[in-house]
């Protein structure tokens, strides 16, 4: 037997507590820097040759 899972789009106000809750969430500010610091060297090496002219 197949398990189904409904799948449903969050409204408008679900979205916006989710995103509020993220805004004060210190361990999901904490993540997101470290992403970003993760990401740096890459997005600045895409960056240079447009800088460049390339």
């Amino acid at each position: 037997m197949i398990d189904e899972q409904v799948c449903t789009t969050p409204t408008r106000s679900e979205i916006d507590a989710a995103l509020a809750e993220m805004a004060t969430d210190p361990e999901y500010q904490a993540e997101t820097l470290q992403i970003e610091a993760e990401f740096a060297v890459a997005q600045w090496e895409a960056l240079h040759p447009i800088e460049q002219g390339e």
